[in-house]
């Protein structure tokens, strides 16, 4: 088996990064991350090596974050990438993302990474909201996988031009308008919305967010 490339874009934007550090002004305000990602892309050779982008940023990451960056994060709140999917595929392989956010959560749980360092205390995870009654499955399975599943985005994407790349929804892929004028019903002035103009049209909830309580 090939060895994974070193993520030489991740290392570049360590570096800028480095070079404007930032005082916290208040450290001692505890603050929960509300969005952040967990995910390993290796290999991108569509990236031009001199890109500024992270391709593999995994718990051991965040930690360098949460410790370094001077502020009091007490926990974090994972959101959905399409990271680690099951390899079997269909509607159930996004639980394979809960089920390895939850294994960093209990990673920070046990103690190794500091006193009190804890994060993915939330996980938001994703379910194909065009399946209908059968997105009770996934979410089920989704919270059989997590006991810090807390709810699904849905993504979808404003632009024809990018749906098919963000887009998780193969019948929204489908479907989506050509022109992503369409989007932009329910947005002001040039900037399109998320999509919510056009999701009736998929059988969809208008909404983008869908939250399943327990």
């Amino acid at each position: 088996m090939a060895e994974l490339p070193r993520d030489i874009p991740g290392e570049n934007l360590k570096r800028w990064l480095a070079r404007t550090p930032e005082r916290a002004i208040d450290p001692e305000q505890p603050i929960i991350d509300p969005h952040h990602h967990l995910w390993d892309r290796r290999p991108r050779p569509e990236l031009a090596r001199d890109s500024r982008q992270q391709l593999r940023y995994l718990a051991d990451d965040l930690v360098e974050d949460i410790r370094g960056a001077g502020h009091n994060v007490v926990d974090t709140v994972f959101v959905e990438c399409r990271s680690m999917y099951r390899e079997s595929g269909g509607p159930l392989a996004p639980v394979g993302e809960t089920e390895f956010v939850q294994g960093a959560a209990a990673m920070a749980a046990s103690g190794l990474y500091g006193e009190g360092v804890r994060f993915c205390g939330a996980i938001v995870g994703y379910a194909d909201l065009t399946l209908g009654a059968a997105v009770e499955d996934v979410l089920l399975a989704h919270r059989a996988a997590g006991r810090n599943f807390r709810g699904i985005r849905h993504f979808a994407t404003p632009t024809a031009g990018m749906h098919r790349r963000i887009c998780r929804s193969p019948t929204i892929q489908r479907r989506a308008p050509k022109d992503s004028s369409r989007c932009r019903r329910s947005g002001k002035g040039s900037q399109p919305s998320t999509g919510s103009a056009w999701y009736s049209t998929v059988g969809a909830t208008t909404a983008s967010w869908a939250r399943w309580r327990r």
